[in-house]
Order: C-alpha cells, then structure tokens, then sequence
C-alpha cells in the first residue's frame, strides 16, 4: 500500500476509534440527562460533519489515485455510513437544546459496514450487499 493510503487508513481508523470512545461517554450522559433516544443513537453511531464533508472525500480521491482499490472501498463505505450518521446527530442536536428527546424509531446498523437507518433493515445493505441478517436493531 502506498504510503499516503496507508497513512490515510491509519488516520482514519485511530479517528474512528476516538470517536467511538467519545459516544460511548456522551451516551452516558445523554441517558443521566433522561434523553433515552439520543443514548440510543450515540450508542448505535458515531460521525461528525468533518468526516462527511472533508475527510473521506480527500481519502477517496487519494485512493483513486493511486489506485488503491481496497483502501477505497473501506473509505467509501465509511464515506456513505458517516451521511446518514451525520443527519441523525442533526437531528438530535435540534432536539436536546429544546429539552426534548429526538424522535426516533428503531435503528439498525449493518454491522459489516457501519450503514445505519431507522425502521426495519433492508433485506440487502445498500453499501455493502451484507443480508438483512447481518444488521444489529438498537430498538
């Protein structure tokens, strides 16, 4: 792997990890605060606006190049799992300033890809072709 993929895979996997660690304890919180939908989303999810609008894209267009195709799809599949992340965290941040819980059914999430929806789960994952079987509900 070229060294700027690899670095880019690296960056994005301690990225990912952090992240992780952070909406666990903010699922802590959010449960103390009494807002048992947001607990659910910060334990089901993690993404922030950065990894949508800046991150991935740079590390797609950098595994493109230099023709790194394994790189790319793990980059991509994280690109279109961190769109729906990021518009369900938009949803709780209008919702917990307001002294509400987001509204919110149940969640599942392709546990081969991190893809994460509200209802029930595609027979199929839309990014990664997983099976129905493979989703985790966090009702």
């Amino acid at each position: 792997m070229r060294q700027t993929t690899e670095q880019n895979m690296i960056n994005a996997f301690g990225g990912e990890s952090m992240a992780n660690m952070r909406y666990r304890h903010f699922a802590v919180q959010a449960d103390k605060d009494n807002f048992p939908n947001v607990t659910r989303l910060f334990k089901a999810i993690a993404g922030e606006t950065l990894e949508v609008e800046e991150m991935y894209p740079t590390y797609i267009a950098t595994a493109k190049f230099q023709g790194e195709r394994t790189a790319l799809r793990s980059f991509q599949w994280s690109y279109d799992t961190e769109k729906m992340h990021k518009a369900f965290f938009e949803k709780a941040r209008e919702a917990v300033p307001a002294g509400r819980d987001a509204a919110l059914g149940v969640v599942q999430v392709c546990e081969v890809c991190g893809y994460t929806l509200e209802g029930e789960a595609p027979e199929v994952c839309p990014v990664c072709n997983a099976k129905k079987e493979r989703f985790t509900a966090y009702p």
